[in-house]
């Protein structure tokens, strides 16, 4: 072979090795962008928090989890839940507080929603859709949930003298079989447009919920109907309790047919009414026995007068109602009044009333809402609850009796108890008409039971004499500004009785009240100085003649 053979083939060899080489190397890199971009995507699409680019009221809540999100969100929120408000609903008018619904943030809702975009794609549209959050923003809205009963009822006493014609269908679940009412066209309102037109109002500052008397007509009976409405499997009763609010699930009856028995019976039907034969499971817990046993009873109940205060204590009152309103309490949980009704500041929307500062009355931010604090103290008395925490005022206070208030100041003075109960409580506070009333509902676990609250002054202390000097009364004037009141010392006691025979007497948390300061004013100036008379010399002379003394009467007293 010669050597220019050799070298040729060398050289092939050499170029074959160095595209390998590169080749491998491409593959390599290939390899490697793969693995980054499998490893990213991994990471985007099981990211268990809040993408970025999502906020809630221009607060950017990225990055959260649900936990998180659940506690940011009523921090997040600006806007005040009690509302007065006027449902119109064609000529009919009627106005109602809107605390009588109950209303909280559907903080469930708002997080769900928060978590959804991002991930409403399927696996390759949601790349496009978490890089376009970054670029477009968006937003969750505010969201209300309410006591739903409530809202019906409300809906009821709203449409009294409105003739109402449009009847939805309804759904009875016989022991074997399926009974179908079918509705009637008529006039009416919408359930979902009453509610969002009252949240409306109490997230846009607003106090009438227009709602329109519109035509309804009901929904064909289909098979799709049925089993949009009904469950294959019983659905038990049941209640969940999440972020101190209660949801429930309502039960709901297994039901089992056939498609062809559904179009039969419609086909045969000759009247409104549409019986189907089915299988039929009944739940082990209904609706009814659940709403029986969870937060059925008023545990304790007491009301306060507020209808003489400024409008910004008012103000005050309601808003902290409206922070309390619904809240609930698991067995062993303790209710915290600063914890729950938060820092007392003009961004919070508190109002400057009158507060006690030592023994004086000043302006300051909150006035009013020792009132709520107090009310809910007897409510919890009464209710035979465990008081864990409480204070009572430096002065009396005018609308609970002596020794039967509870004073709170955030971030030192709180008014605390606890649910000893086995069941969940609610603590339900009004602010309606100048009356405050707080109710616990609960579970009533002693029904034959009463409880009273016994009080008695253990003692009295004059007031404090504050002398004040005054250049603008005389030396020895004295002026009295404020006369004072006794300082005084009361015992309290919880009585319960049982079946009318007093079982237990317990000592409730002493109360100690200052007397106000006898204030005197005291006078510094002194008196202008009196120039002796000078005698006349022009004057002619006279004779001084001593009157008679007089004679004394034994019968008239001496002056």
């Amino acid at each position: 072979m010669s050597t220019s053979t050799s070298r040729k083939r060398k050289t092939k060899k050499t170029t074959m090795n160095k595209k390998r080489k590169i080749i491998l190397a491409a593959i390599l890199c290939v390899a490697v962008v793969l693995v980054s971009f499998l490893g990213f995507a991994v990471q985007q699409l099981t990211y268990n928090k809040v993408y970025d680019g999502v906020y809630i009221n221009n607060v950017d809540i990225s990055g959260l989890t649900k936990k998180q999100l659940a506690t940011k969100i009523p921090e997040i929120f600006d806007k005040q839940l009690s509302r007065t408000i006027t449902l119109k609903i064609s000529s009919s008018e009627y106005t109602f507080e809107s605390l009588s619904l109950v209303p909280a943030l559907d903080i469930e809702a708002m997080t769900d929603k928060a978590f959804s975009y991002g991930r409403s794609e399927g696996l390759l549209g949601r790349f496009g859709e978490i890089s376009s959050l970054k670029k477009n923003p968006v937003s969750v809205p505010f969201m209300l949930c309410f006591d739903e009963r409530e809202i019906v009822e409300l809906i009821g006493k709203a449409t009294e003298s409105l003739d109402i014609t449009a009847v939805p269908n309804s759904i009875e679940y016989g022991e074997n079989s399926l009974i179908i009412t079918r509705g009637k066209a008529g006039y009416g309102v919408l359930f979902d447009e009453v509610k969002l037109a009252i949240s409306d109002c109490i997230l846009n500052d607003k106090t009438v919920a227009n709602v329109e008397f519109k035509y309804i007509e009901p929904e064909e009976i289909t098979y799709d109907y049925i089993k949009r409405h009904t469950s294959e499997k019983p659905v038990d009763a049941s209640y969940t309790i999440e972020n101190h609010r209660i949801s429930y699930v309502e039960s709901m009856p297994g039901v089992s047919l056939k498609k062809g028995d559904l179009e039969k019976a419609i086909k045969n039907s000759n009247s409104d009414v549409i019986t189907v034969p089915a299988k039929i499971k009944q739940p082990s817990v209904s609706s009814e026995d659940l709403r029986k046993t969870v937060l059925a009873d008023e545990l304790g109940k007491f009301s306060t007068d507020y209808s003489s205060s400024s409008a910004d204590r008012a103000f005050n009152i309601k808003l902290a109602c409206e922070k309390i309103n619904g809240y609930i309490l698991q067995p062993g949980e303790e209710f915290s009044y600063n914890d729950v009704v938060g820092p007392r500041t003009a961004e919070r929307g508190f109002r400057i009333a009158n507060v006690y500062v030592g023994n004086t009355v000043q302006p300051g931010i909150g006035g009013g809402i020792c009132q709520v604090s107090s009310t809910m103290y007897n409510a919890v008395i009464f209710a035979d609850l465990e008081i864990t925490e409480r204070r009572n005022h430096t002065l009396p206070v005018s609308y609970v009796p002596m020794g039967r208030d509870a004073t709170v100041s955030y971030g030192s003075t709180d008014f605390k108890f606890k649910n000893n109960t086995s069941n969940p409580v609610e603590i339900r506070a009004i602010a309606e008409g100048g009356i405050n009333t707080i109710i616990i509902l609960g579970t009533d676990e002693h029904p034959k039971r009463e409880i009273k609250i016994v009080t008695s002054c253990t003692g009295t202390s004059s007031p404090k004499v504050v002398i004040e000097k005054s250049s603008e009364l005389l030396e020895g004037e004295i002026k009295v500004e404020s006369s004072g009141t006794n300082g005084s010392s009361y015992a309290a006691y919880k009585v319960v009785y049982e079946n009318g025979v007093e079982i237990s007497r317990s000592k409730l948390p002493n109360s100690t009240y200052r007397g106000k300061d006898r204030v005197e004013i005291h006078g510094t100036k002194k008196p202008d100085p009196v120039e002796p008379p000078q005698s006349d010399p022009e004057a002619p002379e006279t004779e001084s003649v001593a009157p008679p003394a007089p004679t004394a009467n034994p019968e008239t007293p001496a002056e």
